[in-house]
């Protein structure tokens, strides 16, 4: 009976000391006694991130690292991370060393919110702002670059001085004005410039200030105006409808009209009847305006965006700004775009959707294509993503172009449902187009 006793009691000491009392303690200032709380005793999320925000109030940064990785298990938000030590902020811009700690440990546990937060607004607007959809690629790099390059405070040597952060025998350095981060520096040059500059991926502000527009000219075959591509749609073996591409002249721009219907039996497996709609600049076959109807099963949408190459940046349905590298395109008159260069080859595409933009390499190879009796001698291309954020359900495509004409053949794209192919039956006049149930209307409604 004694021993019955003694383990209850224990029991009782255990569970007062590692569990239900973590938030109570944190709220009245008893940090200390949370830190020493064993990992493997906190088992709920509010313990992980009460226990994990003990560690930013109290005197050792060497905790924080820590403090960072039970916050972020815990499924807390970051928002609720922030408005829990937003009071000790302001304390770490004094010190150096603990400033460069918490911002360097933001990036390593892929907080990027909690980063952004702490930067001026000039200093969020050339980064952050109408970046929102690219902003984890641009983070993700940074924490590569960080890692990379051994950027992390244990082992830098940190002083202060003109409001500027400075890493003794490492070119990196974080800038200071009124308590927030006004700028991350690595030899003298923004961080993310640096980055972009290896990637040659230049995004909206950032390209704006550090780069300059060099219009590239593109002149299509006089052939590919007034006149458009029918296509056949597999998906697998089996025939699922038909996609069209009309261009036009439209007199200060082309007009690309692009339309994907199923047939009347894929109707009823799913029913698609997608009207897509581009202006390109003639000069060099930037895309100024895109329009969409997309109708997909149950799925309705219609979404616009403007686009201004030069400034890096478009309106996403009138009013989000939305952030462009050099010569953003979309998915349709990459087609286009890839014909009139060939047999020279464009490395880099980035392919504009919804509003984000994805960079793209483009690998090129010989190829021999057989096809209802007809062998066909020509260049694959296929584009590798370069981005750091997966994409949803992947990608994995390839456009095929005869080796003489440099017509288009195919184009493939891999689904976590199977292939989709859509094989290019004939060229067709616009008379043609207008007979097969195309209509302008149903690109302006």
């Amino acid at each position: 009976m004694k021993r019955i006793v003694v383990c209850i009691l224990i029991s009782i000491l255990l569970l007062y000391c590692y569990g239900g009392k973590v938030k109570d303690k944190f709220l009245k200032g008893n940090f200390e006694s949370n830190i020493r709380i064993p990992l493997k005793k906190l088992k709920s999320n509010e313990d992980k991130f009460y226990a994990g925000l003990s560690y930013f109030n109290y005197d050792s940064i060497y905790g924080w690292e820590r403090g960072f990785y039970l916050v972020r298990s815990s499924k807390y938000s970051q928002s609720d991370f922030l408005n829990n030590i937003k009071k000790y902020i302001p304390k770490m811009l004094n010190d150096e060393k603990k400033l460069s700690y918490f911002i360097i440990n933001a990036f390593y546990n892929q907080m990027y919110d909690v980063v952004r937060n702490l930067f001026t607004k000039e200093y969020y607007d050339l980064v952050y702002l109408g970046n929102r959809d690219q902003w984890w690629d641009q983070c993700e790099k940074v924490r590569h670059f960080l890692k990379g390059n051994s950027l992390h405070p244990r082992y830098l040597y940190l002083e202060k001085k003109d409001n500027c952060i400075k890493a003794k025998e490492k070119p990196f350095s974080l800038a200071v004005k009124n308590e927030k981060i006004d700028g991350i520096y690595y030899k003298k040059d923004d961080l993310f410039y640096v980055i972009a500059l290896n990637e040659n991926f230049f995004l909206g502000n950032i390209a704006k200030k550090y780069t300059k527009f060099e219009k590239r000219r593109i002149e299509l075959d006089q052939k590919d105006i007034d006149s458009g591509y029918k296509f056949a749609i597999y998906f697998g073996k089996i025939k699922a409808g038909y996609m069209y591409e009309f261009l036009r002249d439209a007199g200060d721009y082309y007009e690309l009209f692009v339309t994907i219907k199923t047939s009347k039996f894929f109707d009823k497996i799913y029913k698609i009847r997608d009207y897509n709609y581009f202006k390109l600049r003639k000069d060099d076959l930037a895309v100024i305006y895109s329009k969409e109807n997309i109708k997909e099963g149950h799925y309705k949408t219609h979404r616009w965006a403007q686009y201004y190459p030069e400034d890096f940046y478009g309106i996403y349905k009138g009013k989000e700004k939305m952030s462009l590298p050099i010569y953003a395109q979309d998915t349709y008159s990459i087609l286009y775009l890839i014909k009139a260069q060939l047999p020279d080859c464009i490395e880099r595409a980035n392919f504009i959707s919804v509003r984000r933009t994805y960079p793209f390499k483009l690998n090129y190879s010989k190829k021999t294509f057989k096809i209802k009796g007809e062998t066909i001698k020509g260049i694959a291309v296929q584009p590798e993503y370069l981005g750091q954020k997966p994409i949803r359900k992947g990608y994995d495509g390839e456009f095929f172009f005869d080796g003489e004409t440099f017509e288009p053949v195919y184009s493939k794209t891999k689904t976590e449902y199977g292939d989709l192919t859509a094989y290019v039956i004939k060229k067709i006049n616009e008379k043609k187009w207008l007979e097969e149930g195309n209509n302008y209307e149903n690109f302006r409604n």
